[in-house]
């Protein structure tokens, strides 16, 4: 009884001890308030005192240290002639050797320089941080960003020798946006576009400055350029939010890498198809624009019968006029719209049959599958046979007592694309079915009952019901099926060639026989192929996946 009442008092004076330093902390000043919930918060957003100024710098001048030593680095591998020179390397196992060492050799370098960063910061964060400030950038995140700038360093004379100021320019703003689209160091997105533009400002002064045109020949330039970007890199782990901090530095490789690679490709695409490059470029400017003819490329392109030849559209609104085209622009749109539309219709009946729960099921799961496994160069080849008028169906149903029949469209100039278009039906319509398939078994068995209960058909209810509910997996599959369609390439090289003459040609096969020959041609038809998916996908996207109202 005793200790009952001993308990229930504690509980209480717990209680009333709890409201009192409540009522306590509300009755302080606003900013002594904000100041304690900064102290005692362990996940502040953002913290900006003056005990930070110290190791900030300290911080900053350590990454840009390890900057010049990457530079340093790169000097004394190309004095000691650790490099190697693949193209004058004599092969074999040797040139695996060599090049295994000379990844072990970078290897510990940038160990050494993480292992430095790492104790380094953990010895001095003792003189220059505050116990609020450790818990925000860790011993890992500042190791990872001293090897980072190091490795920077090290390339940063032969990427700048490659491409160039526009090169490294190039590299500054990619690194800039990738920075902006991380919540780092602001949160308000016109803050991040104004740091990402100081960075850039500061980088194109500095090279001004120094002359830009001993930018890669002087180690002065070199250096300044390199620091008046990791200087300011350096500073964005301080300034970033503490939560998910790990999270965002680690995707922040993953988001260099999308936008130098595919944002930066198509970029370099679109910029060098307005140019008479003959053979692959370097990224400058001055080349750039030195070769630069404007939209010449784009006349010769859609000017040339090879790419589209429509006589017709002249005639529009005659007597004389009919929806003729031909060349490579057309087949591709004539293969695209017939062979989504078939391939999307066959795959989802054979996916209804194949939900009914017959027997056999994984078996003809696995034959209808079967043709995708298949690569388009043998199924091409294989339909090739079977077009021959010579060895193929034609002859077979001839040798049958048939002797009129005829089955030449691989000849035909005016069929040959319908019969490319049969073999792409019978390899893509499996993957069609498995996905619509999946799509059919992810639906609730209750809204079957509450179909059969209302007296609804069965083909009313796949129409009306279930293909709504299916619209992730229609898209998905779509998406998938155009981009097949598009990019059609080996089935035509295995089934026709482009022929007879060029009346199968397609803008992949286009594309690649001029990429040797004239560049800028080459990169003009992949500009407009890039817009001709562009202008079919991005309304469709925001229709479906938009924000409604």
């Amino acid at each position: 009884m005793h200790y009952r009442k001993l308990s229930l008092i504690l509980k209480i004076g717990d209680s009333l001890e709890g409201r009192a330093s409540s009522l306590l902390f509300s009755l302080l000043p606003i900013q002594k308030r904000n100041q304690d919930m900064a102290t005692v918060s362990l996940n502040p957003r953002y913290v900006f005192t003056s005990d930070r100024i110290p190791a900030v710098i300290v911080y900053s001048f350590a990454t840009a240290l390890a900057a010049v030593l990457g530079l340093l680095a790169y000097g004394v591998f190309e004095q000691a002639g650790w490099f190697v020179d693949v193209k004058k390397h004599v092969g074999g196992s040797a040139l695996f050797f060599d090049l295994g060492f000379f990844a072990l050799k970078m290897l510990a370098l940038v160990a050494i320089v993480y292992a430095a960063a790492h104790y380094g910061k953990r010895a001095l964060q003792g003189s220059f941080e505050t116990a609020n400030l450790s818990r925000r950038v860790r011993d890992s995140t500042f190791a990872i960003a001293a090897s980072v700038a190091f490795l920077l360093g090290f390339g940063w004379n032969p990427w700048t020798v490659f491409s160039g100021v526009a090169g490294a320019t190039f590299f500054v703003v990619l690194a800039g946006i990738a920075l902006a689209l991380l919540d780092i160091p602001f949160r308000k997105f016109s803050y991040k576009l104004m740091y990402v533009a100081a960075i850039f400002a500061l980088f194109l002064i500095v090279m001004n400055l120094s002359g830009a045109a001993a930018f890669a020949g002087s180690s002065i330039p070199s250096v300044l350029g390199l620091l008046s970007i990791v200087v300011p890199l350096s500073l964005v782990p301080w300034f970033a939010p503490y939560e998910n901090q790990q999270s965002k530095f680690g995707s922040l490789a993953m988001i260099l890498i999308a936008l130098f690679v595919f944002v930066g490709g198509t970029l370099w695409v679109i910029l060098f198809s307005f140019t008479s490059m003959k053979v692959l470029p370097l990224f400058t400017p001055t080349e750039w624009w030195s070769k630069f003819i404007g939209f010449a490329n784009y006349e010769r392109l859609f000017s040339s019968s090879r790419w589209m030849d429509c006589p017709a559209l002249s005639k529009i609104g005659t007597a004389s006029w009919k929806l003729q085209c031909s060349g490579a622009y057309p087949n591709v749109v004539t293969y695209a719209f017939v062979s989504i539309i078939f391939v999307m219709i066959l795959g989802f009946l054979i996916a209804v049959l194949m939900d009914q729960k017959i027997r056999a099921e994984g078996m003809f799961r696995t034959i209808f599958l079967y043709p995708f496994a298949l690569s388009f160069i043998v199924t091409g080849h294989v339909w090739a046979w079977i077009f021959s008028p010579e060895y193929g169906l034609q002859k077979a149903v001839r040798g049958m007592g048939w002797e009129s029949f005829s089955f030449g469209w691989i000849a035909d100039q005016k069929m040959v694309m319908y019969a490319i278009i049969i073999a792409g039906l019978w390899q893509g319509t499996g993957f069609v079915m498995a996905l619509m398939l999946a799509g059919l078994r992810g639906i609730d068995e209750e809204i079957w009952k509450a179909a059969k209960i209302d007296g609804i058909p069965t083909w009313r209810t796949y129409l009306q019901i279930v293909l709504p509910m299916m619209k992730p997996v229609l898209v998905t599959t779509f998406v998938f099926v155009a981009s097949g369609a598009i990019r059609i390439f080996d089935l035509v090289i295995a089934i026709t060639d482009g022929g007879p003459g060029v009346s199968s040609d397609v803008p992949s096969r286009y594309i690649y026989q001029n990429f040797t020959a004239n560049l800028g041609q080459s990169l003009t038809a992949s500009t407009v192929m890039l817009l001709s998916m562009a202008v079919i996908l991005i309304p469709w996207i925001r229709m479906e996946f938009g924000k409604k109202g």
